[in-house]
């Protein structure tokens, strides 16, 4: 998140913002009603974007570009959106369950860090109370202070509500984290200080596990090992699977800590936009801010030497959706030559959904072999349910009737047991049960009707979620992609 006070039209840029803009590469959710947000994407090369003044308004269409701009407070080119007189606060502090499911489920879902603010801040204590008023956000928060702002008395206070205070000065805080925060998928406060902090839920429902969390990614254990094995010894990989079986958190929570135990460097990025920019801006973040488009060979060779290094582009699908032929081309010639150059010692490792597969062809020639060093992430088997509620049971100090467990595979088992469902499943039973006896039990899971009625009862609320005129669109939807089966 970004706080700027008020400023001209074309305002200008501060390191900090530009830095900002570079770290956020979904969204950035702001409070200033000024242009300086807009400035920072379009400097940082971010030259579309999707700006969200209305958050209750706000609604996804397909050809929506990231990162998308959040502007909570109203911009100064719609004056009827503005946020700020008192009344419009304590609105804005009230309103998550009328926000767009967009903008609700960025706030909800993401790690939030929040820049510029003082402690005092009317605006912060605004949307900390906009996210009180909504039980579901369960990510890290961060207030980054500069030194000379530290208000010793308000620090424990926001401590005690959940949020970690990262001193300054920010801008060299924001240049650490650039570096080496976001490649790695290690939480803001392990690279400050070195600490570990446990989940404080035992079931991730939708969201993905990160590196932080790699004590408690139960059930893949042997999976992470066979996999770190192949990309240390394959200069490109292939991983794949369906969608929703737990790819990201394979990565993120198996394959990125036994690498870095190994000795190797990771940038995990995205095609969100043309893949050598991701890597340059991952690899050497100021390098890019100053140059348009460099080299990614000379990058690479200039920002990593020798040094053994693996690049991880997840959700690779979307290089197929989002990037036209002809950067597509580019970037399989620019990757080739990476891959075949002794000067480097990398390795590459693709991550896509089974279905997108034969788009791989695309890119064979110029880069050989790309299904040779190839691992399928595949459903649970009962035996890793087995491992799954064991482990949970252990390291969480919950009770789970070994009949439940029984009856969760007996359900859920179509041919492998799906993670998500099962993460949905285990989600609702935790919540419903009751602090005196922590316990998940057959009969709960019973009374709530069973796989079918959580799943069903799961698929209502998000149904519930949607504008009634975008309800029966999602419907019908969902009839079509019904099965005879």
């Amino acid at each position: 998140m970004v706080r700027r006070h008020l400023g001209n039209h074309q305002p200008p840029v501060t390191k900090e913002l530009a830095l900002a803009a570079q770290i956020a590469r979904d969204a950035i959710i702001t409070t200033s009603v000024s242009h300086s947000a807009e400035a920072a994407l379009t400097a940082v090369g971010h030259s579309e974007f999707t700006r969200i003044t209305d958050p209750i308004g706000a609604s996804y269409a397909t050809n929506d570009r990231r990162p998308w701009l959040i502007k909570l407070a109203g911009c100064i080119s719609r004056p009827e959106t503005l946020v700020v007189s008192q009344d419009r606060l304590m609105w804005l502090s009230t309103s998550i369950d009328q926000f767009g499911i967009l903008v609700r489920g960025i706030l909800l879902t993401k790690t939030l860090v929040f820049i510029g603010y003082c402690l005092d801040d009317p605006y912060l204590e605004a949307v900390h109370t906009l996210l009180q008023t909504s039980h579901d956000h369960s990510r890290k928060r961060y207030i980054l202070l500069e030194r000379s702002n530290n208000s010793p008395t308000l620090i424990p206070i926001w401590n005690k509500r959940g949020y970690d205070i990262i001193s300054g000065p920010v801008g060299a805080v924001l240049v650490d984290l650039l570096s080496h925060v976001s490649p790695k998928g290690r939480s803001l406060q392990q690279r400050a200080s070195g600490v570990t902090v446990p989940p404080t839920r035992p079931f991730k429902f939708l969201d993905y596990f990160t590196e932080l969390e790699e004590t408690f990614f139960f059930a893949r254990t042997s999976e992470a090992d066979t996999l770190t094995s192949i990309v240390t010894t394959s200069p490109f990989t292939l991983i794949t699977g369906p969608s929703g079986v737990g790819k990201t958190s394979l990565i993120n929570a198996g394959l990125v800590p036994r690498l870095h135990a190994s000795g190797f460097n990771t940038y995990t990025v995205r095609a969100l936009e043309h893949p050598a920019d991701e890597i340059i801006r991952a690899i050497s973040p100021l390098t890019y801010a100053e140059t348009l488009r460099p080299d990614l060979f000379e990058t690479l060779q200039q920002g990593l030497g020798n040094r053994p290094t693996v690049v991880i582009i997840d959700q690779f699908e979307e290089f197929f959706i989002r990037i036209g032929p002809d950067s597509r081309s580019e970037f399989a010639q620019q990757m080739n030559r990476c891959l075949r150059s002794r000067a480097l010692n990398l390795r590459v490792v693709i991550v896509m959904r089974e279905d997108f597969l034969h788009c791989l062809l695309e890119l064979e020639p110029p880069i050989e072999h790309v299904f040779k060093n190839r691992y399928w992430v595949r459903l649970f088997s009962r035996s890793q349910i087995v491992e799954f509620v064991t482990e949970t049971s252990t390291t969480f100090s919950l009770e789970i009737e070994p009949r439940l467990a029984k009856l969760l595979m007996d359900d859920l088992d179509n041919n492998g047991i799906d993670p998500s469902q099962l993460q949905i499943v285990c989600h609702t039973l935790y919540h419903s049960m009751t602090q005196i006896h922590r316990a998940l039990t057959a009969d709960s899971y019973l009374s709530l009707g069973g796989t079918n009625g959580i799943l069903s009862q799961y698929l209502d609320n998000v149904l519930a979620d949607l504008t009634p005129e975008r309800q029966p669109i999602a419907k019908g939807m969902l009839k079509c992609m019904c099965s005879a089966d």
